[in-house]
C-alpha cells in the first residue's frame, strides 16, 4: 500500500487527477487492516471525530478566502503594476515574497499561490526572472503555511496528532515551536529575491495566467481539501503499527536522511517531466 501511495500518483494520470479520492480509499483500507498488524482498535470514535473535525478549519479558510480572492482579483491586477513602479522592482519583489510567506499561514497556501499567479502575470517581466521569483515565493509560501493549522494540510495534521498529548497544541503551537526558524528563512528568501532584477518584455514573452474561477470551482477545491486532509489523518493512523515497529526506533539523523532521499526519489520523475516540458 505504501508503494502504491508513493508511486501511483506520479505514474497514473487518473490517480493524479483524483488523488483525494484515491488517498481516502487507501486510508480506509489501511485503518481497517491495521487491526491485523497489531493495533488494538482500528475504527475508534476519537479517530472518526478527528478525521471529520480537524479538516474543517482549513476547508472553511480555503472556501472563504477563495471567494474573497475572486471578488478582489481584478482590482488586485490593476494595483500590482502601480505598486511595483512606486516601490521599485527590488523592494516590491522582496515585500511580495515576505508578505505571501507570512500571509499563507492565515489565508492558506492555496490562496497565496493564486495571488502569486496574478502578480507574476501582471508584471510582464522576462521569463527567467519570473521563474526565479516564482520559485522563491513558493518556498516562502510553503514555509510560512506551516506556522498555523489553517495554512496547509501538514500543519493541520501535526496539530491533530499533537493535541491531547504532552503538549498543549493550540493554533499557535507551531508558530511558537518553529517560528524562530521559519520567519528568518522567509526574510532570507526575500533578500535573495531582491538581488535579482527582471527586464520588461511584452506579455507573450512572460508567464501568463488568466483563468477567473467560478463559485463551483472554489467550492469543489474546498471539498477536495477536506477529503485530502481527512485521508491523510486516517492514513497516519492506519500506518501507525508499521511506524511504531520499524520507523520510531530509528535515530533522528537516520530519519532525516531517509525522508530527504525519499522526497528526492519521489520528485525525480516529476522534475524530469517538467524539464522535458520546459
Amino acid at each position: 500500500m505504501f508503494i502504491c501511495i508513493l508511486f501511483l500518483p506520479l505514474s497514473v494520470k487518473k490517480v493524479e487527477r483524483n488523488i483525494e479520492v484515491f488517498l481516502l480509499v487507501m486510508a480506509v483500507i489501511a485503518v481497517t487492516a491495521s487491526h491485523y498488524l497489531g493495533a488494538e482498535a482500528c475504527w475508534t470514535r476519537s479517530l472518526v471525530e478527528s478525521s471529520l473535525v480537524e479538516p474543517v478549519k482549513l476547508t472553511v479558510a480555503t472556501l472563504i478566502f477563495g471567494i474573497i480572492f475572486r471578488m478582489l482579483r481584478e482590482p488586485l491586477k490593476r494595483k500590482i503594476v502601480t505598486w511595483e513602479s512606486r516601490l521599485g522592482p527590488r523592494i516590491f519583489v522582496a515585500l511580495i515574497i515576505f508578505s505571501l510567506g507570512i500571509l499563507s499561514s492565515l489565508i492558506t497556501a492555496i490562496i497565496a499561490a493564486l495571488i502569486l499567479c496574478e502578480i507574476v502575470s501582471a508584471l510582464s517581466l522576462d521569463r527567467k526572472y519570473e521563474t526565479i521569483f516564482t520559485v522563491l515565493a513558493c518556498f516562502s509560501i510553503g514555509m510560512g503555511a506551516a506556522l498555523t493549522p489553517i495554512g496547509e494540510p501538514l500543519s493541520t495534521i501535526a496539530i491533530a496528532k499533537l493535541r491531547g498529548g504532552a503538549h498543549t497544541a493550540d493554533s499557535l503551537f507551531l508558530l511558537k515551536l518553529v517560528g524562530i526558524y521559519i520567519v528568518p528563512g522567509i526574510v532570507f528568501l526575500s533578500v535573495v529575491g531582491a538581488l535579482f532584477r527582471g527586464i520588461q518584455v511584452s506579455a507573450p514573452e512572460s508567464l501568463t495566467e488568466d483563468c477567473p474561477e467560478s463559485m463551483k470551482v472554489i467550492a469543489l477545491r474546498a471539498w477536495k481539501v477536506y477529503v485530502f486532509v481527512m485521508a491523510l489523518i486516517l492514513l497516519g493512523n492506519g500506518f501507525k503499527p508499521v511506524i511504531d515497529i520499524y520507523i520510531a526506533p530509528l535515530t533522528a539523523r537516520l530519519l532525516y536522511w531517509i525522508t530527504s532521499h525519499q522526497q528526492y526519489l519521489t520528485m525525480r520523475p516529476l522534475r524530469q517531466r517538467n524539464s522535458a516540458h520546459l
